[in-house]
């Protein structure tokens, strides 16, 4: 197919069921401090023994594996979820993307999620910290304004 549209949760969550079948326990909602060769700390101190652990985490992953700060540059991808909008005619369901995928979104029922715009401060989107960016904040509301007339 030319298009298609994944949730990310959906799919990990979907994952994870799968693997819980097989044994395999789950650490959610909560940070890993360090890892060691059979070991992890969590943020609360707790030592955490396996024999085998996979990480899937988002753009802090470089703050855990150090090793990997050379060739994993963190990006972050913030994101914005409109109050109700209601414009005649916009296609739903499908995700887009402009600008080379600078510019991602989804119309839900009634709302717009909408990300990306990380051009417009892209030294300080290189980074593993969690924050709003007011230059990216002000540049994703443009985007908004600019391409459907609607305040955000």
């Amino acid at each position: 197919p030319q298009d298609i549209s994944l949730n990310p949760l959906t799919y990990t969550n979907s994952q994870k069921l799968s693997a819980q079948k097989y044994g395999a326990e789950f650490l959610e909602d909560r940070a890993i401090e360090s890892i060691g060769d059979d070991y992890l700390v969590d943020e609360y101190g707790n030592e955490i023994h396996f024999d085998m652990c996979v990480v899937a985490n988002n753009w802090a992953i470089t703050s855990l594996f150090q090793g990997l700060s050379q060739c994993i540059w963190p990006v972050r991808g913030q994101m914005i979820s409109t109050a109700p909008i209601f414009i005649e005619g916009i296609a739903r369901n499908f995700c887009h993307q402009t600008n080379f995928g600078y510019n991602y979104w989804k119309w839900h029922k009634d709302h717009l999620v909408i990300g990306g715009e990380r051009t417009s401060d892209e030294a300080n989107e290189e980074t593993s910290i969690c924050e709003i960016n007011t230059l990216v904040q002000r540049s994703i509301v443009g985007f908004i304004q600019d391409t459907w007339g609607v305040n955000a």
